[in-house]
C-alpha cells in the first residue's frame, strides 16, 4: 500500500512543485515539496529494495520495518507539522489566503479570516488518509519480517528481542502466586 502512496506522490509532487514556485522563497514551501519527493523516492526505493531481496535474506526485512517505524513519525512533523505548527505555517496560510493562491481563499467561502483559520485543518485533513495507510504498512511490515526464520528473537531495533517468558513475574502468574 505504501509502494503506491510512494509512487502516486512522486507523480503528483513532479507535476504540483512546479505550481508553487510563486511562493516566496522565506515560507520554504518548495523546498518543504522537494524534501518530500526525496523522501518519497527513498521509501519507495526501500520498499522496492526489501520486496526483491528480502525473499532470500532476513536483513533487508529488517531494514524495512526500521523505515516503516519512522515513516509516520516523519510524516507527522514534517509533512503535517509544516502546515500546522512550523514557523511558517501562519504566514503561508496568510500567503495563501491573501493571494487566493490555487483558489484556496474562494474554496473556503471567500473570506480571508476563514481562508487562514480553515488552511491548516484542510492540509491536515488533506493527509490525514496517509496516516492509518502508513499505520497499516508498518504492521504489514512487521510481520512480513517475523515470517523469516533468520528474524526469530529479534527485535526491530534491538538484536535479540526480550521473550515473553522472562522475569519473575511471570513465574509468579505461571504458579498462581
Amino acid at each position: 500500500m505504501c509502494f503506491v502512496i510512494d509512487i502516486t506522490s512522486i507523480i503528483g509532487l513532479l507535476i504540483e512543485i512546479p505550481g508553487w514556485y510563486p511562493v516566496p522563497a522565506r515560507l520554504h514551501a518548495v523546498d518543504e515539496f522537494r524534501a518530500y519527493l526525496v523522501f518519497s523516492v527513498f521509501s519507495a526505493g526501500i520498499i522496492l529494495f526489501a520486496l526483491i531481496k528480502g525473499k532470500e535474506a532476513a536483513w533487508p526485512r529488517r531494514v524495512l520495518v526500521r523505515f516503516m517505524s519512522l515513516k509516520l513519525p516523519i510524516f507527522l512533523i514534517f509533512c503535517m507539522g509544516y502546515f500546522t505548527i512550523s514557523p511558517w505555517a501562519g504566514s503561508l496560510a496568510r500567503w495563501v489566503c491573501r493571494n487566493d493562491f490555487q483558489q484556496m481563499r474562494s474554496a473556503s467561502g471567500g473570506d480571508y479570516e476563514t481562508c487562514v483559520r480553515m488552511f491548516p485543518w484542510l492540509c491536515t485533513l488533506n493527509n490525514a488518509i496517509y496516516i492509518p495507510a502508513y499505520a497499516y504498512t508498518f504492521k504489514a511490515s512487521y510481520e512480513w519480517f517475523r515470517c523469516h526464520p533468520s528474524n526469530d528473537n529479534k527485535g526491530i531495533w534491538y538484536p535479540q528481542a526480550a521473550s515473553a517468558r522472562e522475569g519473575d513475574d511471570y513465574t509468579l502468574l505461571e504458579h498462581g502466586r
